[in-house]
């Protein structure tokens, strides 16, 4: 009688801890759509300059930023599973009419391994703030490279730029992007083409900044390899842009 007890409650806490951990991996997936660019807009976009005209970061950083939400949240979801399995290991006694369950001995220290995982996600969490932090702002007379730390800010005039690198990345005949590389005297360089945020619309946003790049008489390094690809299923306003950014 007991022993079919004590099977059924495991069952039930079997039943309850897959509903937990389907919860967990739901609930991560719907914070990392949402959430990342719930993070973006509170700290970048909302923090804009009234006159920038385009926010961009470069490739590395956005891939750090866009990769780190998934290792922390994958290290959350193991890190409370783990806390599930350690409670699973347990037994249970019939004692003077009471059903008592036995606690398992701890073969690793519980409370190291949790101050390990709060370390490990504390190092990542900074990353990750850095990283998004660390981008360009784009405005009609200056750039800002934006740094966590105030006195490591960038301000550039556009006389500044050395060079730009004009050409089109494709992933497939009808998948194809714009790149649009400023080079800067210093050395650093981004893809303006490569953005999260533009006032207005993505291609006149694009617009702006070459019709500023022109007026400047800044050097275009332009690679016309895939031009064609990038007009497909454009409206006329975009290719007329297109058309004014590779000098056609």
């Amino acid at each position: 009688m007991f022993k079919n007890f004590f099977y059924n409650i495991d069952r039930v806490r079997s039943f309850i801890n897959k509903g937990i951990f389907i919860l967990l991996i739901l609930s991560a997936a719907l914070f990392y759509i949402f959430g990342l660019s719930v993070i973006i807009d509170k700290l970048v976009i909302s923090n804009r300059d009234a006159e920038s005209f385009l926010i961009a970061n470069t490739n590395l950083n956005t891939v750090v930023y866009s990769v780190l939400p998934i290792i922390v949240i994958m290290m959350l979801v193991l890190y409370i599973l783990i806390l599930i399995f350690k409670n699973r290991e347990s037994s249970y006694i019939y004692q003077f009419g009471q059903i008592n369950r036995i606690q398992p001995k701890r073969k690793f220290g519980l409370l190291k391994f949790s101050f390990t995982v709060v370390v490990i996600i504390s190092i990542l969490s900074f990353w990750f703030y850095y990283t998004v932090k660390n981008y360009y702002e784009l405005l009609p007379s200056k750039i800002v490279h934006h740094n966590i730390i105030k006195s490591k800010e960038l301000t550039y005039s556009y006389n500044d730029i050395k060079d730009c690198d004009i050409k089109v990345k494709t992933r497939g005949k009808n998948d194809s992007e714009l790149v649009y590389n400023i080079n800067f005297n210093d050395g650093s360089s981004f893809d303006v083409a490569h953005n999260i945020y533009t006032e207005g619309s993505y291609i006149g946003a694009i617009g702006e900044l070459d019709n500023i790049i022109l007026d400047k008489k800044i050097k275009k390094n332009i690679n016309k390899q895939n031009y064609y690809l990038l007009l497909n299923s454009k409206d006329e306003e975009e290719i007329k842009v297109y058309k004014r950014v590779f000098n056609e």
